[in-house]
């Protein structure tokens, strides 16, 4: 039941938008960014999710997603208690990124690059690691993201040498 209710709601949402207000008319996007930071851990490790499918396959939504400030949403869920939270919204960035340069601006000034660069450093699980480094990659495809990532202490160059570092030890024989 909770399931079809949404689906109708995000039904109805789509089609005439939803009403805060007198005069503020909230998007289906609006709402689901909005969960990025909602109360319950479920529900914003999903929703980092969803943003990320939404931005997957084309940059259709890239406008519409500035305008709800996804990239903010979806960066203050990279420090999340939840493992699984943190690696979504890692991913969702990269998504972000992986159809064009639109949001490039916005991941910079929201600092996204950096807590990426941290997340690939010092996350405490290796799931979230892995797709802070995967989302780098998709936005060093990108000269303003790239000039930033080589400028920014720690740099990109410091997780290189820090993976090359950690590969090297686990060779070395016991």
């Amino acid at each position: 039941p909770v399931y079809s209710r949404s689906l109708t709601l995000l039904g109805v949402a789509s089609k005439k938008g939803l009403r805060h207000g007198q005069d503020h008319l909230i998007s289906p996007l609006d709402m689901l960014i909005s969960c990025c930071r909602d109360t319950d851990p479920t529900t914003r490790k999903f929703a980092c999710f969803a943003v990320g499918n939404a931005a997957f396959h084309n940059a259709d939504l890239y406008h519409s997603m500035t305008k709800c400030n996804a990239v903010k949403g979806l960066s203050n869920a990279l420090v999340d208690d939840d493992e699984k939270t943190r690696a979504n919204a890692a991913g969702a960035l990269g998504n972000l990124m992986r159809n064009g340069p639109q949001l490039c601006s916005a991941i910079c000034e929201q600092e996204v690059i950096g807590a990426l660069i941290h997340m690939a450093l010092h996350d405490s699980d290796q799931s979230p690691q892995r797709i802070a480094l995967f989302s780098l990659g998709t936005m060093a495809s990108f000269p303003e993201c790239r000039k930033l990532m080589l400028n920014l202490s720690p740099s990109v160059r410091d997780v290189f040498r820090s993976l090359t570092t950690s590969s090297q030890s686990s060779k070395t024989p016991p």
